[in-house]
């Protein structure tokens, strides 16, 4: 079981405090984290919700908080909670990884199809079908740094884990780190798209950059130790994902011994065969 260290900052109008100008808001749809980093001169968005009707609700709760210019977005990842928002900003600079664009390409359409017809996101068909799947425009490789009015903030890009392309967005200044869905602190790891035999050699990279507040994609706010015992579990699995391709468990043995759900260590399962 994990222990949830939480972080408990100051709310303003919805948005928690994290650290100087470095807020996030935890919204109920898709219990989904959108971060915002703030200077004198701006502001910076990461992420950008789940459909354009909630990017514009995002728009509409920065403006309670700032009437600062929004200067630029930043993509974690290229899912579509992540992501399908991004139209309403695409008047300024959208950082994502260099295979976002490639990845939002081969699989937006298709989850946008299966999400239409699914419950509970059904319900939201009509604003799912609106959305205009819109790619970042800049692309990082490994490491990028964004100024913000003078303010730097660090993309970097450690290694494959929950997706091919996971960013993490690091401000030094206060060493607050935005990790996406490299780490969830309101459920399991997923691993619909991920690199798992990669991720948990990922998450050690991670473990030594951040050293303050970290902001997941989703859940509260946690700290260096909870992101430890994350990866202890990426690893567990990875080792009985080992297990099997070395036939010493069975899949069905591996996952009753999994720290994971047992559909979640399938999926696991699955993309080890799959990953290239």
């Amino acid at each position: 079981m994990l222990l949830v260290v939480m972080i408990h900052p100051m709310d303003v109008k919805g948005w928690y405090e994290v650290a100087d100008q470095v807020w996030f808001r935890r919204y109920d749809y898709g219990d989904e984290n959108v971060g915002l980093i703030g200077s004198d001169a701006g502001l910076l968005v990461v992420d950008t919700r789940a459909t354009e009707i909630h990017a514009e609700e995002l728009v509409a709760d920065i403006r309670h908080l700032s009437n600062k210019p929004i200067v630029g977005v930043v993509n974690t990842h290229g899912h579509w909670d992540h992501v399908f928002g991004n139209a309403v900003f695409d008047d300024v600079p959208i950082w994502g990884h260099r295979s976002c664009p490639g990845f939002m390409a081969a699989t937006a359409e298709v989850m946008r199809q299966r999400l239409m017809t699914t419950d509970p996101f059904k319900a939201m068909a009509a604003a799912l079908g609106a959305v205009r799947i819109t790619p970042p425009t800049r692309l990082v490789d490994t490491e990028e740094v964004v100024s913000v009015g003078g303010r730097d903030v660090r993309l970097h890009h450690l290694g494959r884990g929950h997706t091919g392309g996971d960013l993490i967005v690091e401000i030094p200044d206060c060493s607050v780190a935005f990790v996406g869905d490299l780490v969830k602190e309101n459920g399991p790891p997923g691993y619909r798209d991920s690199y798992p035999m990669e991720w948990p050699q990922t998450m050690q990279r991670v473990i030594g950059l951040v050293d303050g507040p970290i902001v997941p994609g989703h859940g509260d706010v946690i700290d260096r130790s909870f992101v430890e015992s994350f990866t202890d579990r990426l690893g567990a699995v990875a080792q009985l994902v080992l297990a099997v391709i070395s036939g010493a468990l069975s899949p069905d043995q591996a996952a009753a011994q999994s720290p994971v759900h047992p559909r979640a260590f399938h999926q696991a399962l699955d993309r080890a065969a799959a990953a290239d």
